[in-house]
């Protein structure tokens, strides 16, 4: 793979407005996401697989919209947003970081039993029942949705943000957004830390697939765990 002895992850030449409109689309598209939710629920509307997956899949897809307008179109290229060579080595940090994250997301479901507060609701049901929606599922949340949101929270946002506000500030605003972005508020806290651990990661690879594989794996792994718990009945 090429540019292995380049860690230091690009810099993104992005003004404050451009990062700023960047984070207005994606709150937007957040709000769109809620009102929605709320519309199907208020009209008592049961939407089918296929459409829920087009949905889900969409919002995911629209999250490109921002690094292709302000990068992508304009002479940037996949490189600048991460899409480059590694050191396998990193794959193991990233292990070490997804081991962390599970204790804490342990550690979170235990708050959340203790205070009988909801945790993530099952995700697989809106894809449908059987094999063929597990392997939807996995597709939808456990490629896409990976690929593209690091694309955009770490490839392009945090990158940008780094630039203009520094590595601390740029890590913690575009780890609270890319939590808020899953809506749900008790999932907040774990997301957080996740988006933490991947914006990190990438920072030291300079690269941004440890980061996608880390996130896929995250999710592939949520997803197989409870398809096959529902399968058992459990």
């Amino acid at each position: 793979m090429e540019n292995l002895n380049h860690r230091s992850i690009p810099s993104l030449p992005l003004t404050n407005r451009q990062l700023l409109a960047s984070l207005l689309f994606v709150l937007a598209l957040l709000g769109g996401i809620i009102l929605f939710g709320i519309a199907t629920d208020l009209l008592g509307l049961k939407l089918p697989p296929l459409m829920v997956t087009v949905v889900l899949t969409l919002s995911e897809l629209l999250l490109l919209i921002p690094p292709w307008y302000f990068l992508l179109r304009r002479g940037g290229t996949w490189a600048d947003l991460g899409i480059r060579g590694f050191r396998i080595g990193y794959l193991a940090t990233g292990c070490s970081l997804l081991l962390l994250s599970f204790f804490f997301n342990l550690a979170w479901a235990i708050f959340l039993t203790y205070f009988n507060l909801q945790g993530q609701p099952e995700v697989l049901p809106l894809f449908g029942e059987g094999p063929g929606a597990f392997l939807i599922a996995l597709l939808v949340a456990g490629v896409v949705g990976p690929f593209v949101e690091e694309v955009y929270f770490r490839g392009f946002l945090f990158a940008g943000l780094r630039g203009n506000w520094g590595t601390l500030l740029a890590l913690l605003v575009s780890s609270a957004l890319f939590a808020i972005f899953h809506i749900l508020p008790t999932t907040v806290p774990p997301i957080f830390v996740l988006g933490l651990f991947l914006g990190l990661l990438y920072h030291l690879s300079g690269s941004l697939w440890p980061s996608i594989l880390m996130h896929a794996a995250t999710n592939i792994l949520a997803l197989t765990v409870a398809y096959y718990a529902g399968q058992a009945g459990i």
